[in-house]
């Protein structure tokens, strides 16, 4: 028997991977950004470098689109046990989010956060 403190509806699973992905992409986005500009390398390697990002950027973006997607389609009545699949995750913070919880801490936008912060 499913735990309930475990299941979580599919939608609310799917629409969860969508945020990550969402917040990923914009992570990479700003990467990108931060890079310099590539325009007159003559390095083919750096510019390869550059297209990669870009790459990472079209695709993660992809993907939470799919997500969403899936989430406004999956059944209403369709729940998932969960906690094999955040068992797996190496962040508690991302594994809590997939359980439902919110975020526990904020970051304000520029300001640095180091490990073991």
């Amino acid at each position: 028997m499913d735990d309930p403190q475990f299941t979580r509806p599919l939608a609310q699973v799917l629409r969860s991977a969508a945020t990550e992905l969402a917040e990923l992409a914009a992570l990479a986005d700003h990467l990108e950004c931060a890079l310099p500009s590539a325009e007159g390398l003559l390095d083919l390697g750096l510019a390869e470098r550059f297209q990669a990002a870009d790459l990472l950027t079209q695709r993660l973006s992809g993907l939470t689109l799919l997500f969403d997607a899936l989430a406004d389609a999956a059944p209403r009545d369709v729940a998932l046990d969960v906690r094999g699949a955040t068992d797996t995750l190496k962040l508690a913070e991302q594994a809590r989010r997939f359980l439902g919880h919110a975020p526990t801490t904020a970051v304000a936008s520029g300001e640095v956060l180091l490990f073991g912060d």
